[in-house]
């Protein structure tokens, strides 16, 4: 081999290596795109149950003030 088919064996592998990092950043480029999807739909999860709890103690709270004033009053004769 001379020097010219040395230098065009290096310059291949080189290329090869590229093609293989660009893989390997597309593969790693998906895989972040799925892991903040998934993070964005827990967090979704986490705003509909927080919404949902709000409600509830919303709803808890004015139960409790009904119950308050719809008690019978007891007589004190």
């Amino acid at each position: 081999m001379d020097k010219e088919e040395v230098d065009e064996v290096v310059v291949d592998e080189e290329e090869v290596d590229g093609d293989a990092l660009r893989s390997r950043l597309e593969a790693v480029q998906r895989e972040l795109v799925a892991s903040k999807l998934k993070l964005v739909q827990a967090e979704c999860t986490i705003q509909d149950l927080q919404h949902r709890l709000s409600v509830t103690r919303n709803e808890l709270g004015a139960k409790r003030i009904s119950r308050f004033f719809t008690r019978p009053q007891s007589s004190t004769t």
